[in-house]
């Protein structure tokens, strides 16, 4: 394992955590209308999901030998929830994506495949909640009514 290259990937990690953070609470403070009390508490929980994902990624740089970097990757903002949700849901798909391709470098470390195996699975159910929230899995109903027999 290039212990060098697994910083550097880790670090853009962190950085694409970073801007979770910010871009979750950002979304938090500018949702408006009647999804308002359900939408901003869980766009919070996420921030402070992507904050727990930051403070691991840099305790394992400097473990590795690294310097943490304090650059967020770049940041969305919108005032329409659905697009707001669409940003978040990209950056969510960037970071489980990041996660994949990472966990390929590191199967030779059993702590460090475990940890970044629980990261992907994270994100990956950020993505899955997401794309509920958007639609974007159609699902049919085979029947309309459905009894059941008691016994």
């Amino acid at each position: 394992m290039n212990v060098q290259k697994v910083i550097d990937e880790l670090n853009k990690a962190l950085s694409l955590e970073y801007a979770s953070v910010i871009q979750g609470l950002q979304h938090s403070f500018l949702v408006q209308g009647l999804f308002r009390e359900s939408i901003s508490p869980m766009l919070r929980e996420h921030a402070e999901e992507s904050f727990k994902h930051a403070k691991i990624l840099g305790d394992k740089i400097v473990a590795l030998g690294g310097l943490p970097t304090v650059e967020p990757a770049p940041v969305k903002q919108a005032s329409d929830l659905v697009e707001m949700l669409k940003q978040d849901l990209t950056l969510a798909r960037e970071v489980y994506e990041h996660y994949e391709s990472l966990l390929k470098m590191v199967q030779d470390d059993t702590p460090l495949r475990v940890m970044v195996e629980n990261l992907v699975e994270t994100e990956k159910k950020d993505c899955e909640e997401l794309e509920k929230l958007l639609e974007l899995k159609k699902i049919r109903v085979k029947d309309k009514e459905l009894t059941f027999r008691v016994k």
